[in-house]
């Protein structure tokens, strides 16, 4: 960065920072052998001192190949820790303690290198979520280890409800004192900002799984900071950021509603207030309807497997189910026309016919119908037409013969695809929720919704 750097040669960085690296990795295999920590806490020891590291990059470098250059050896450095024999017994157990199937520690440069690109010579936009990345991930492992009592199922395993806080009030802390410190925005909206960020960078990493966290959290942060100051500094900033506020901390009310009512997992329940609040912020208010009612409707399916208990469904499932629609939004917003907005909401009802046959297929609903097959099949379908798609025809299209004509070809699609799934998933009778279901579903809706697009655009 230009206007922060202190030295003009970027060979005096590219030497300082590996030495430092190295020494750090040297320190920290001493003190673990000395005093065997948690591998857990020495893990997260290295994790904040490669943070503030890299916090002194725009400082030492003017442009962003030398940091380029770092991350890239940084990450050759780290997959040959954990793939050499006659490393992994030295400094590597550093990294490399924790049982744990993560790419993390490789993530970590990478995410570091793609900010410092995207930031474009804006200080802020490089500190905080390098900051946040760096202080709130590590310091919610560490409470989550020592004092994390009350837990909650994910995709990868448990997390604590301890955990999530701790990243909720350091994230809160690493967003606002930079605002304060380095900026001209009013002290009401860097508190709504930081507060923002706190609660939707939370959910973010409480989602993540295999080391996907150092991904997760420097982009969501770098890119809701960069809508976030846009809106502070517009004439009504303060309020816009409020009722941003009121929406997700509304939202997140209703995370223990899901986890009681439904089938999901604690991971899930919190990435569907994520799905909800990004079409909200993203796209006019009619384009909820869909999520909503897929939500509602999946309630009311899931509502005989809850009484059991279980918790079946995992973030997998509800990137499977919203991927396809959220495709379409960002699509829309590039080139605006309504033809997308129906391709959505297509996309949602034929997940909740692909759904609905997954639940009425089962064993124990089928002893208790007299349904056929077929007749599944034909319930299914009706349910995804009638109760997502047919409505937001009715309120975008005029009573003509070309509402009747479009909604019976959206008939014939949802069936199509309906049919599609039927015959490729196997195992129905029992439900199956693996990760080869969702791909099959996931990609079924999207190549539904396309042909819908590539006949209507």
């Amino acid at each position: 960065m230009k206007d922060y750097a202190l030295i003009d040669s970027a060979v005096f960085g590219l030497v300082l920072v590996p030495v430092i690296l190295l020494l750090l990795l040297a320190s920290l295999r001493f003190y673990q052998v000395k005093f065997k920590p948690h591998p857990e806490t020495v893990r997260k020891l290295m994790h904040s001192l490669m943070g503030v590291l890299t916090l002194s990059f725009p400082w030492l470098f003017q442009e962003t190949w030398p940091v380029w250059v770092l991350a890239a050896s940084s990450m050759l450095l780290l997959f040959l820790l954990r793939t050499l024999p006659a490393l992994k017994a030295g400094v590597s157990n550093v990294l490399n303690a924790v049982e744990r199937n993560t790419l993390g520690e490789i993530y970590f440069p990478l995410a570091v290198a793609t900010i410092f690109q995207f930031s474009n010579g804006v200080l802020i936009l490089y500190l905080i979520p390098v900051m946040v990345l760096s202080f709130a991930d590590a310091m919610a492992a560490i409470v989550g280890l020592r004092y994390g009592h009350i837990r909650y199922q994910t995709c990868e395993g448990q997390k604590s409800l301890e955990g999530s806080v701790a990243f909720l009030l350091v994230t809160t802390l690493c967003v606002h004192i930079p605002l304060l410190l380095l900026t001209d925005m009013g002290r009401s909206e860097t508190l709504l900002i930081a507060l923002l960020l706190g609660i939707l960078v939370m959910l973010f990493e409480a989602i993540a799984w295999r080391g996907l966290d150092n991904l997760f959290i420097p982009f969501a942060c770098f890119f809701l900071l960069q809508e976030f100051m846009t809106i502070a500094y517009l004439n009504n900033g303060a309020q816009q950021l409020s009722i941003q506020l009121a929406v997700v901390a509304g939202l997140s009310l209703i995370i223990p509603l899901l986890k009681k009512r439904t089938t999901m997992d604690g991971g899930a329940s919190l990435a569907v207030v994520l799905v909800i609040y990004m079409v909200w912020s993203l796209q006019p208010i009619i384009w909820l309807f869909a999520p909503l009612s897929y939500l509602i409707c999946y309630s009311l399916l899931a509502k005989r497997a809850r009484q059991s208990g279980n918790e079946i469904h995992s973030v997998f499932s509800v990137l499977s189910v919203s991927a396809p629609g959220f495709i379409w939004i960002f699509v829309y917003k590039i080139y605006p026309n309504d033809v997308y907005l129906y391709a959505f909401v297509f996309s949602y009802s034929v997940q909740l016919a692909m759904t609905g046959i997954a639940r009425l297929m089962e064993k124990h609903y089928r002893s208790r119908t007299l349904l056929s097959n077929h007749g599944v099949v034909a319930w299914a379908v009706l349910q995804g037409w009638s109760l997502i798609a047919i409505p937001v025809l009715v309120v975008y299209q005029p009573a003509t013969i070309n509402l009747i004509f479009n909604a019976l070809f959206v008939l014939f699609l949802i069936f199509s695809a309906t049919w599609l799934f039927f015959k490729w998933q196997p195992d129905l009778d029992n439900c199956p929720v693996d990760i080869f279901r969702w791909y099959r579903q996931g990609s079924i809706a999207l190549l539904a919704s396309a042909l819908y697009v590539l006949i209507f655009i």
